[in-house]
């Protein structure tokens, strides 16, 4: 199914596999839920509220990057420069955890998702690499053809939602009878 990979990919520029992602991200029992959507959207809300019942990843920045076997995976790393000194380390190779569903998120009274279009996906996949490019500057030097590749390839392998939550435990109540199959 896969035909490139990240590794191919950015090997020739001397980086790790993957992106940084403004993105929240929770470890359920079924993998990772990583939550994009822009500052003040409630990325850090939903999952401290999530957090109650599953493991925090992170909170504002998400690397994410293909691991073989793995899939794509997410890790708490905030810089190009912490991707490049774990994935040195060989106990880094088997970092990360795998990424189940992608949620864009919007605060509302009432709790429901749906299902996005891969254009969809890629669309608030690019949005999250831009934020991420405004709260950093480790991302100097990198082509837009390589966020492109990579977040043409988490659209085809992954599932995005559409996530309308609020800020109250039938979010929590709903996300974990709801977990994508």
């Amino acid at each position: 199914m896969k035909t490139i990979t990240t590794e191919k990919s950015t090997s020739h520029i001397g980086r790790p596999p993957g992106i940084l992602l403004h993105a929240g991200a929770v470890k359920t029992d079924k993998g990772a839920l990583l939550f994009l959507g822009h500052s003040k959207a409630g990325k850090s809300t939903i999952c401290n509220l999530l957090a109650t019942r599953y493991e925090l990843i992170a909170d504002d920045m998400v690397h994410v990057q293909y691991r073989g076997g793995k899939g794509w995976v997410a890790n708490n790393i905030n810089s190009y420069m912490e991707a490049r000194e774990q994935y040195a380390s060989s106990k880094n190779k088997t970092n990360g955890v795998p990424i189940h569903a992608i949620m864009r998120i919007y605060q509302s009274d009432s709790v429901n998702a749906q299902q996005i279009t891969q254009k969809e996906l890629c669309f608030q996949l690019t949005n999250s690499i831009l934020e991420g490019i405004g709260q950093s500057c480790s991302y100097s030097g990198f082509s837009a053809l390589h966020y492109f590749r990579v977040v043409a390839e988490m659209a085809r392998d992954l599932s995005g939602w559409s996530l309308h939550f609020t800020k109250k435990n039938e979010t929590l109540s709903y996300i974990s009878s709801w977990l994508p199959k």
